[in-house]
């Protein structure tokens, strides 16, 4: 994975899509567009969403959602919220931006030590200045339909070092606002310019946050796969003392729901390098056979990794 980022450095995402090796040529833009970031501004995520996360497909809209991770698992609930006249259950949020919303809401309260959090003054405004989307009524209804499936979502974390009790219940995410309605187009009656974070969610994710690198999580903005591995690594990478091996099973558990290894391993190795291409100072070494090493490393946002000149 050094390699590529090298060979961007030295030669430009241009030349060195040609001479990357092709199974890697898919990931240049990323790592071009994270090796260009000179602001290094940081994103925050909860711990607990680096262990398991939201569901990569949409459920029926009454069905509540299970996932057990590494030591913690989480439960997510739909409830009714109400929109103008209208009361209904948006369902669980998933998908890659039902993650990036979270990712917003999360960085903006710890970076801003307030558990409210601006929105900006419209549905338009919030996709394309807040999340760095391009707007457009497909992707508008989209990430609409997320952040009213957040508002309406009951979350739980359960941690199994605890006695079996959550870690916390936050009743709603979204304690106070509105994401507004259902209707294409970029004002979005009701949409409120501040929410305000449930306060029990609001003080864990203080208190153990994940440092992630803003720029990565907009260059993984439509890959949720891709947004969960680079969400591990950054939490894992830096809590490692030495090598530590993942089998692939163990990814499939974490990371997929199929049926045999091999299918999971197919699927997962394109958003594996993606992720990598993300985060330059990760120290992870693939075996397509047995998994995937993991070595210590600086957190994203800590230095650039060490790129020379050739």
């Amino acid at each position: 994975m050094a390699r590529v980022h090298q060979l961007v450095f030295d030669l430009g995402a241009d030349e060195a899509k040609v001479i990357a090796p092709e199974e890697w040529r898919e990931t240049i833009p990323v790592a071009a567009r994270v090796l260009a970031d000179d602001k290094l501004r940081e994103a925050h995520c909860y711990t607990g969403f680096a262990l398991t996360a939201f569901p990569y497909k949409s459920l029926p809209a009454d069905k509540s959602y299970e996932k057990s991770g590494h030591n913690v698992t989480i439960v997510v609930d739909p409830t009714t919220i109400q929109v103008g006249r209208r009361r209904f259950k948006p369902g669980v949020p998933y998908g890659a931006y039902a993650r990036l919303v979270m990712i917003y809401l999360q960085s903006e309260a710890v970076r801003n030590r307030s558990s409210v959090v601006s929105l900006g003054g419209s549905l338009h405004d919030f996709i394309e200045n807040r999340l760095g989307l391009s707007w457009g009524g497909k992707t508008g209804r989209a990430v609409n339909e997320q952040v009213q499936r957040i508002a309406g979502a009951s979350l739980k974390f359960f941690w199994t070092s605890d006695s079996g009790r959550p870690a916390f219940h936050a009743t709603h995410i979204i304690r106070a606002g509105m994401f507004g309605n259902d209707e294409d187009t970029a004002q979005a009656a009701l949409w409120d310019d501040h929410v305000r974070l449930d306060g029990e969610f609001y003080q864990h994710l203080l208190g153990h946050s994940v440092p992630l690198q803003d720029e990565a999580v907009r260059a993984l903005a439509t890959d949720a796969v891709a947004l969960d591995t680079y969400v591990w690594l950054a939490y894992r990478l830096r809590e490692l003392k030495e090598p530590t091996s993942v089998s692939w099973a163990a990814l499939a558990s974490q990371f997929g729901s199929y049926a045999e290894v091999r299918f999971f391993k197919r699927k997962f190795l394109p958003s594996l390098r993606q992720a990598l291409a993300a985060y330059p100072g990760a120290r992870v070494d693939i075996d397509e056979r047995v998994g995937v090493t993991l070595h210590p490393s600086d957190p994203p946002v800590a230095r650039r990794p060490r790129i020379v000149k050739a």
